[in-house]
C-alpha cells in the first residue's frame, strides 16, 4: 500500500490549491498535521506486544485507534478555524452529528463503559457523556470520553470491556465513523475555502496573524454575549 493511499479522499485537492494560490504559502502546517495524523490513524493495524492475553491487546488496540483518529478530527477543526477564523461551518467539533442509533444503544447499555467514563470525565467531558445518556448528544461524546480516557493514561481495557470482542468492535465501528466524518467536513470545508481563495474580498480573507486571531476570539465572544441577550429576551416574553 502506498502512503497516498492511507490520505483523506480529497487530499490531492488540497496539494492542488496549494500548488496554485500563493495565498496559502506558510500556512499550511496546520491542515499538513490533519493529513499526517489522519494517514496514521487509518493505517494503524494494532499493537504487537509479548506475554499479553489476545483479549487484552484487542482492548488496546480499539481505543489506541480511537485515539489516533480523534486527534485527527480534532486537528481537522483546529486547522479550519486557524486558516479561516473568521469563516464557519454549520457545525463544529462539539456539535458535528454522527450518529447510527444501533451503535449509540449499544454504548448506552453499557453500564460499566458508561461509568469509567463519567468517573475520569471533567467539566465540559463530563456533560457530553451525561447529555448522551440522556439523548441530546451525538455519539462524539464517546469518542471524546475514550480519547481522553486514552490519552491522560487512565485506560483500562477490563475496567471499560473493551476486551470483549463486542465492545472492541463497537469501538473500533466508532473509530471508523469519525473517519469518514473527517473525509466529509473535509471535503465540504475545502469547497468553501475554493470560493474564499477565488474571491478573497468578497469573503473577506484573512490571513493567519496574530491579528486574526484577536478578531476570531472578539468575534466569539461577541456572539456569545448576543446568544445570552436573546435567551434573556426569550425568558422575558414566556
Amino acid at each position: 500500500m502506498k502512503r497516498s493511499d492511507l490520505f483523506p479522499k480529497h487530499a490531492s485537492l488540497w496539494s492542488q490549491y496549494c500548488r496554485n494560490h500563493v495565498e496559502l504559502e506558510g500556512k499550511t502546517v496546520y491542515f499538513n498535521r490533519f493529513i499526517a495524523r489522519y494517514s496514521l490513524a487509518k493505517g494503524f493495524k494494532g499493537i504487537d506486544a509479548h506475554t499479553f492475553r489476545r483479549s487484552t491487546l484487542m482492548g488496546y488496540d480499539a481505543v489506541m485507534r480511537l485515539m489516533l483518529v480523534f486527534s485527527a478530527y480534532d486537528t481537522l477543526f483546529v486547522a479550519m478555524e486557524k486558516l479561516t477564523p473568521h469563516v464557519s461551518l454549520t457545525y463544529d467539533i462539539d456539535s458535528y452529528p454522527i450518529y447510527d442509533s444501533e451503535l449509540e444503544y449499544a454504548f448506552r447499555s453499557n453500564l460499566k463503559l458508561m461509568k469509567t467514563l463519567k468517573a475520569d470525565a471533567r467539566h465540559g467531558s463530563l456533560k457530553r457523556l451525561l447529555d448522551f445518556e440522556a439523548g441530546s448528544q451525538s455519539i462524539t461524546s464517546i469518542a471524546y470520553g475514550i480519547r481522553n480516557m486514552v490519552a491522560h493514561g487512565q485506560m483500562n481495557p477490563t475496567a471499560s470491556e473493551a476486551n470483549k470482542t463486542i465492545v472492541a468492535q463497537q469501538i473500533n465501528q466508532l473509530a471508523f465513523l469519525l473517519l469518514d466524518a473527517c473525509d466529509f467536513i473535509f471535503k465540504d470545508y475545502l469547497t468553501l475555502l475554493k470560493n474564499v481563495l477565488e474571491d478573497p474580498i468578497k469573503v473577506d480573507y484573512i490571513f493567519i496573524e496574530n491579528e486574526s486571531k484577536e478578531l476570531a476570539a472578539k468575534h466569539r465572544i461577541e456572539k456569545h454575549i448576543k446568544a445570552r441577550e436573546v435567551k434573556k429576551h426569550s425568558r422575558k416574553i414566556l
